[in-house]
C-alpha cells in the first residue's frame, strides 16, 4: 500500500466515525432507570405500562381485587389476582411499590 492509500483509508474511517457520532476516544454508555409503580394507587394504563407481562386484561384484574381486597402489602399478594404467578411477581418485584 502507498502512503496515499492509507492516508485516504484512515480519512475514509475517521469520516465515518465522526458521521455515526463516534470517535476512538469516545465510548457511549447507556443507562436505564427502570420505572416503579405503587400497585395500590395505579390505574390500568399506569400498571400496563410499568410492569412487564402486564397487559389490560391482567392490569384491570390487579384494581378489581384491590377494589374489593383493599391495598396490597407486599408484591406476592399479587399472586391472588387471577392470571397472576409467581414468576411474573419474582419478574416485576422490583418495580413495585406500595
Amino acid at each position: 500500500m502507498n502512503i496515499k492509500t492509507v492516508i485516504a483509508f484512515a480519512l475514509w474511517i475517521f469520516t465515518a466515525s465522526v458521521i455515526a457520532g463516534h470517535t476512538s476516544d469516545h465510548t457511549t454508555v447507556s443507562v436505564t432507570q427502570e420505572q416503579t409503580v405503587n400497585i395500590n394507587s395505579a390505574d390500568v394504563k399506569e400498571l400496563t405500562k410499568a410492569l412487564d407481562g402486564i397487559g389490560t386484561e391482567k392490569a384491570t384484574a390487579i384494581v378489581k381485587y384491590r377494589k374489593t381486597h383493599g391495598k396490597f402489602t407486599e408484591a406476592t399478594q399479587l399472586m391472588k389476582v387471577e392470571g397472576i404467578g409467581k414468576k411474573l411477581v419474582e419478574k416485576n418485584k422490583a418495580k413495585i411499590t406500595f
